[in-house]
């Protein structure tokens, strides 16, 4: 039986040089089903999102390699930009305010994602991303002016 299209490419990127952490998201990815790339350079990550498949981003915060600020543009700049959810070590409380600010909405304790991983993974592919989000709630002009028609119209 032939693999669908893409099957090859990651739908999740970690970014993360911690090898004991990143074996435990591809574990947990690949028993949810998901192609995973580890990119412990920003090249490595630039590569895995030009594959263009990338639909979550986990980012550990505490990684010198990887700027949120610098993330983030990265992210955005893809043409279906993938959900980025971030996690840093409780006591780096400036990590999270750094996230927040930088504009990452997803963003939790390292403890916490890994107390219940699998269910990190399923919330972070829970959301759409900007992309899918945008598809869902447009409406061409004409629809829009269909749709107040109709709800003006007598029964």
């Amino acid at each position: 039986m032939a693999e669908p299209a893409g099957a090859d490419r990651p739908c999740l990127v970690a970014l993360t040089s911690d090898v004991m952490l990143s074996v435990r998201i591809e574990e947990a990815a690949r028993a949810a089903g998901h192609q995973t790339a580890v990119a412990a350079s920003v090249a490595q990550f630039d590569q895995a999102l030009s594959a263009g498949e990338a639909r979550l981003v986990l980012l550990d915060l505490a990684d010198p390699a990887f700027s949120i600020e610098e993330t983030m543009r990265r992210v955005q700049r893809c043409a279906q930009p993938p959900v980025l959810l971030a996690f840093f070590p409780h006591v780096r409380k400036d990590l999270e305010t750094r996230a927040r600010a930088a504009g990452c909405g997803l963003i939790m304790p390292r403890s916490r994602f890994l107390l219940d991983l699998p269910e990190a993974l399923r919330l972070g592919f829970a959301i759409p991303s900007r992309a899918q989000r945008a598809a869902e709630l447009s409406v061409t002009p004409r629809e829009a002016g269909d749709e107040a028609q109709a709800s003006e119209a007598p029964p």
